[in-house]
Parts: structure tokens; C-alpha cells; sequence
């Protein structure tokens, strides 16, 4: 899913990603401007985060998106195996991306491979809060 991917000590920070109802913005920080925008074929809420010069998105947990941070290319995009589709939370810890939603938590490497699904099989649905120390993502509602 994701080319080249490195990490730099100096990341550009100008541009504000700003998503909603199935989109994604690239906003100029310094005038307010739209740089770029990239849309996906259903609105939801949008979750993001943004890290390594791209911008990983996912709406409804049905699909994984990763964008390039200055231009907003798609560079792919992967299915979110969880069973439960709701308000997704996402956290990148290291080379992994977690994404949790509705109970489950899916876990992807950087570039877009799917490791694993833990369900809890029996432990019930809701909102998904992931966290290491130091890099927390609280559960969002989306009313």
C-alpha cells in the first residue's frame, strides 16, 4: 500500500488535514487555502492520522486509505476485515497500524498488510480506545 516508506526527523507540518462526511482536505495552514482533496464512494465520519508524510484514513472501518501528505495521491488502499462496521479509531504505534471499531481491532503493517483481527469473541460491541504509553486514541461517538 504505502512506497518508500521512511521516517524523517523533519516533517513538513504545512498543511492541516481536515475529514468529514467521506472526505479529506489538505489545507494550507498559513492562508486556509485547499491544496488538495481526496474523496471516497461513501460519506461517513472520517478518522486520520497523519504520520511519515502520509495520511492515513478510514471511514465506517470498510477500508484503509493512505494518502501522500503534500500532494493528497492515493498510494492504496486495503479492506478492513472487522465484522462490525461503526466509528473506527485508528493508532500507529512503530511499523503497525491498528484500527479498532465496534469491539474489534485489526492490525496492519505501515505498508497496508493485514497481521491480524482479534474479536473478543463474547465480550460484546461499542466504541474502540487504543493506546501504548505515551500514544492514546480515545473512542469517539459519533452522535
Amino acid at each position: 500500500m504505502v512506497e518508500g516508506y521512511r521516517e524523517s526527523a523533519a516533517e513538513d507540518r504545512s498543511l492541516l488535514v481536515v475529514a468529514f462526511a467521506g472526505q479529506i482536505f489538505g489545507i494550507e495552514a498559513s492562508d486556509g487555502s485547499i491544496r488538495w482533496e481526496h474523496r471516497v464512494d461513501y460519506g461517513a465520519e472520517v478518522e486520520v492520522l497523519v504520520r511519515h508524510g502520509r495520511v492515513y484514513a478510514t471511514m465506517m472501518g470498510k477500508e484503509l486509505h493512505c494518502l501522500d501528505y503534500a500532494t493528497g495521491r492515493l498510494l492504496g488502499k486495503v479492506p478492513i476485515p472487522d465484522t462490525y462496521k461503526g466509528r473506527p479509531t485508528m493508532v500507529i504505534e512503530r511499523d503497525r497500524i491498528y484500527v479498532g471499531s465496534q469491539g474489534e481491532v485489526s492490525c496492519f503493517t505501515i505498508d497496508g498488510h493485514h497481521l491480524w483481527t482479534q474479536g473478543f469473541a463474547g465480550k460484546g460491541t461499542g466504541n474502540v480506545a487504543l493506546g501504548f504509553p505515551g500514544n492514546v486514541r480515545q473512542a469517539d461517538d459519533a452522535q
